[in-house]
């Protein structure tokens, strides 16, 4: 709540920006990820894993450090392990795409 507090700085307009941002990217960002981890392509589940990651970094601590790890096996050329890892992220989002649709200034403030 802190992070994205800080990220849409207290603004409730940004934070409906960045809200509907999420909804928009995170299916377009996952799916390449998807793909790489299916593919064991290393090299693609580098690049894809990292721009979701920016993506999420504002939004869950836990679904960013998920893409971080997946962006990791894919520079040490290990996507072939990664469909583990892509199912913490992907069962990270789902939750995500329930919560982020609710959140408010209000209630981020309540949280911390």
């Amino acid at each position: 709540a802190e992070t994205l507090l800080s990220s849409c700085a207290g603004d409730a307009a940004l934070l409906a920006d960045m809200i509907q941002l999420f909804q928009e990217e995170a299916p377009r960002l996952l799916a390449p990820v998807e793909a790489a981890v299916r593919s064991s392509d290393a090299e693609q589940l580098r690049i894809a894993a990292h721009s979701f990651r920016g993506l999420v970094s504002s939004f869950s601590i836990g679904a960013a450090r998920a893409a971080e790890v997946l962006e990791q096996l894919g520079i040490e050329g290990r996507a072939g392990e990664a469909a583990e890892q892509y199912q913490v992220l992907n069962q990270a989002v789902q939750e995500l795409s329930t919560i982020v649709p609710t959140l408010t200034i209000e209630k981020l403030r309540a949280q911390i």
